[in-house]
């Protein structure tokens, strides 16, 4: 895997460590191929890039949880599903979703 392009990913909330936990774990899941790289401070996991199941898993996320949570999400704080309500509850569905996968706190 020499002269492989990989992504070296940051949050600032989050630790290398943290991150290179959830790439490792994504890949052994076969979401993402990764690039598993010996450093100073350890071994540290990247991302390379997407594979077949992890495109197909996010559109099945996309397709029906995230709608799902972003009409509940707009219905309930607007009590109306509309264009401008979708845009403004999408990115809350997805925080929701992410944590409740584990993702984020």
């Amino acid at each position: 895997m020499i002269g492989r392009k990989f992504y070296a990913v940051t949050f600032e909330d989050r630790s290398k460590e943290e991150i290179s936990e959830h790439v490792r774990l994504m890949e052994e899941g076969g979401l993402i191929e990764a690039l598993k790289k010996p450093e100073q401070r350890g071994v540290f996991w990247y991302p390379i890039r997407i594979t077949w199941h992890g495109h197909q898993y996010l559109a099945s996320v996309q397709a029906d949880s995230v709608y799902a949570k972003t009409k509940e999400i707009a219905s309930k704080a607007f009590g109306s599903v509309t264009m401008e309500t979708i845009k403004v509850a999408i990115p809350l569905a997805l925080q929701a979703l992410l944590k409740s996968q584990g993702f984020v706190p």
